[in-house]
């Protein structure tokens, strides 16, 4: 194993952000819903799941041509008026555990906002597929002797601010979690699904990217056919836009390219209705926009021993503490692994030229090998990720909250020794 530092370009401050109600998100939380609770049944007895859930989502369909064929006429009629979710995968649940997967994912469904019996998407566990195994057992002995179960690169970031992120990532997920709470409250007819981005104009200032204005703010929000577009622009420049902006002593300006619903009145269908979705496709929108790199594996619908899930969570931990210790100002880790080897065999440390006075990249390095352990089954104990809470993670962010146990610092330094 190495520990690295390098130097890089600073990060793109440009975010996008997805309600949950938007499909990919949908199959994200079914997903994820039935990790926790397998994960919440599993440790009553005293054991650990193994889960590695593909979930995918798709309503709107008609029996025409070779759409439904194989299905029986009862079947038919039953995807047309509640859509169709495939499950794949492999789960592994301890003896005494019976966690049954079609009501389990429908449940999760329900969760992002399709409750609705009379929508074309509402699924009920007879029009749930399933076609999962058990875990390999060649894997599975490797993972209990605590080795990587696949290979892959994992980044983690952070940088300073209140959460520890990028502003645009930050201020694209809040107009979406205030998306789903307009949902939630009734109002005017919101739909659950929708988008939101933002790119912002800034500068590099020490290590820091600081916002000097807004260069593009763009939402899309299903809405009820009862309020025309005006009444909505109108409506979400008040409840969801300007509220957001505010928290983060910005104002849109005659320069900002502002698009609200670019294709007019979003009306009728939504969701799965007009695009299918499935888990794991908003992976960028999910952790640090284009600010930072991406291995390219997804987190949800995974129990921890997977490294995309807890390879990410301890990256952005690493790099969380670096910038919260004082060390840097903006830190972004990248950690690699092989499946059946225990430790990863290269950690890089991209500060960007942002070290602290009297922090050398030497230093560092010695400081991240002596103060965190590398192997899977220490970083899942470390950061206590056999927790039921990854269903939260798509609707309040993986990163950025301070109660998920990766998103408190560790120690590396006293105050005084800074």
């Amino acid at each position: 194993m190495r520990v690295e530092v390098f130097k890089g370009n600073p990060p793109i401050p440009y975010a996008e952000s997805v309600a949950p109600g938007h499909p990919d998100m949908v199959a994200n939380i079914a997903a994820d819903h039935y990790v926790d609770k397998a994960i919440e049944h599993s440790m009553r007895i005293g054991g650990k799941p193994r889960v590695s859930l593909e979930v995918t989502v798709k309503a709107g369909v008609e029996a025409d041509g070779e759409n439904l064929d194989v299905f029986s006429p009862e079947m038919q009629e039953m995807v047309k008026k509640h859509g169709l979710v495939v499950v794949t995968g492999e789960v592994t649940l301890p003896v005494g555990v019976n966690l049954p997967f079609k009501s389990t994912i429908v449940e999760g469904i329900r969760a992002a906002g399709y409750d609705d019996p009379n929508y074309p998407f509402s699924p009920v566990p007879e029009t749930v597929l399933v076609a999962v195994n058990k875990q390999s057992r060649a894997i599975g002995d490797e993972v209990s002797r605590g080795k990587a179960s696949d290979q892959g690169g994992i980044i983690g970031f952070a940088t300073q601010g209140p959460r520890y992120l990028p502003l645009a990532v930050e201020i694209a997920q809040s107009l979406t979690i205030r998306h789903f709470e307009l949902f939630k409250e009734g109002r005017h007819g919101i739909r659950p699904d929708g988008k939101a981005q933002i790119s912002l104009r800034q500068k590099w200032v020490n290590g820091r990217l600081v916002p000097i204005g807004i260069e593009n703010l763009t939402v899309a929000v299903a809405h009820s056919p009862e309020m025309n577009l005006k009444e909505l622009q109108e409506f979400l420049l008040r409840e969801q836009i300007n509220p957001v902006l505010d928290r983060y002593n910005l104002q849109l300006s005659e320069d900002t390219q502002l698009v609200i619903n670019g294709f007019g009145p979003w009306t009728g269908f939504y969701g799965p209705v007009i695009d299918s979705g499935a888990v794991n496709r908003k992976i960028i929108a999910q952790t640090y926009g284009l600010a930072a790199r991406h291995g390219g594996g997804g987190l949800s619908g995974k129990d921890p021993t997977k490294i995309d899930r807890s390879g990410a969570m301890f990256a952005r931990n690493i790099a969380l503490s670096l910038v919260a210790g004082g060390l840097v100002n903006t830190c972004e880790v990248m950690v690699t692994y092989s499946m059946g080897h225990p430790k990863p065999h290269i950690i890089r440390i991209n500060t960007l030229g942002s070290n602290k006075p009297g922090w050398s990249d030497e230093k560092i390095i010695k400081l991240v090998e002596e103060k965190f352990s590398w192997t899977v089954p220490e970083m899942i104990e470390r950061l206590k990720l056999w927790q039921p809470i990854y269903k939260r993670t798509n609707f309040d962010g993986v990163f950025g909250e301070s109660d998920y146990p990766w998103e408190q610092p560790t120690e590396l330094v006293r105050r005084k020794e800074l």
